[in-house]
């Protein structure tokens, strides 16, 4: 006799109140814990897709770094500690991410009379996610990854992981990774381990996906101002390009491509460039963060030909 199938049984979906005795003790596990790991999440080439392995290597460096031996825990795939962390890498830096490079677009738009009709602001749009004006324009700013657009956006990640620890033996195990590279020669000065590169590709990808939005008229400027009349979250709709609600979300499925073409020129930026960049961005992230405590508002395989995103160095 024919056995029936089982039918797979969901992933359980855990809560903070999962989480073991004592972690969250003075707010450790949202204040230290989250923002390390994401500090780590953010050095990462991919930071779309993880390796698994890597990644609770990490966590369990982060955890026994913050608790030391008052909560002794080790964590394992999918348990309540790595499927809250995972969550809150999605939840609380790459959907941060997206929002921030959405707002910073929409109030260049608000903040300029010139584009006062959605007709200017598609045009605009379309002219710079086409040309990838938003960042090849060195000599504009200074250097690629240099635009205030990019900046704004990058700076949402240091606001994130506010609070991170030092972790010697995470930034150890980087420079080992680094070491036994073979892509880097020893000549190079190019950016260095444990640096935000995957934040960087990622906010750079936002900017694009918000101009992408507007551009194909997800956006317009009655659902901004629906948005800010109800407070609620900006409501993206159906546009020209015949995309459904699901392709216009900022993820794997839809940006991640994009994403690591980014990230072949983010590395090979040389590592005074990348500081300067996150120099200017830490600027940004300080400025917004003592505003809002004054209360004012607020790679693709080698074979195949790289991406102009990939050639922006």
């Amino acid at each position: 006799m024919r056995r029936k199938a089982c039918a797979p049984q969901p992933r359980k979906i855990f809560k903070n109140r999962d989480l073991p005795s004592g972690c969250q003790t003075n707010d450790a596990w949202r204040r230290a814990f989250i923002p390390t790991y994401l500090w780590w999440v953010a050095t990462q080439e991919d930071p779309w897709a993880l390796d698994d392995e890597k990644a609770l290597k990490a966590m369990q460096h982060v955890w026994d770094a913050i608790y030391e031996q008052k909560v002794k825990y080790t964590i394992t795939l999918n348990d309540l500690v790595s499927s809250i962390a995972h969550q809150r890498s999605s939840d609380s830096w790459c959907n941060a991410t997206g929002s921030a490079g959405l707002s910073i677009v929409n109030a260049l738009f608000d903040a300029d009379d010139e584009f006062n009709t959605n007709e200017a602001r598609q045009n605009f749009a379309v002219d710079n996610y086409q040309e990838l004006g938003i960042c090849v324009r060195k000599y504009r700013f200074g250097g690629p990854f240099l635009g205030p657009l990019i900046l704004e956006t990058f700076a949402a990640h240091f606001t994130v992981i506010r609070g991170a620890k030092k972790v010697p033996t995470l930034e150890v195990l980087a420079a080992l990774e680094d070491a036994d590279s073979s892509e880097k020669k020893p000549e190079d000065k190019l950016v260095g381990p444990n640096q935000p590169i995957g934040a960087l590709a990622m906010a750079t990808a936002a900017v694009e996906r918000a101009f992408t939005l507007w551009a194909n008229h997800n956006i317009t400027m009655e659902s901004v101002d629906d948005s800010k009349k109800s407070g609620k979250a900006l409501v993206l709709k159906p546009g020209i390009d015949d995309s459904t609600l699901k392709d216009l979300a900022f993820n794997d499925h839809r940006w991640g491509k994009k994403t690591r073409e980014y990230m072949v020129s983010v590395k090979c930026l040389t590592e005074e460039s990348f500081n300067e960049i996150c120099d200017r961005a830490k600027q940004l992230s300080k400025s917004t963060w003592k505003a809002e405590r004054a209360g004012s508002p607020s790679v693709e395989v080698a074979q195949k030909p790289l991406d102009r995103r990939a050639l922006l160095v």
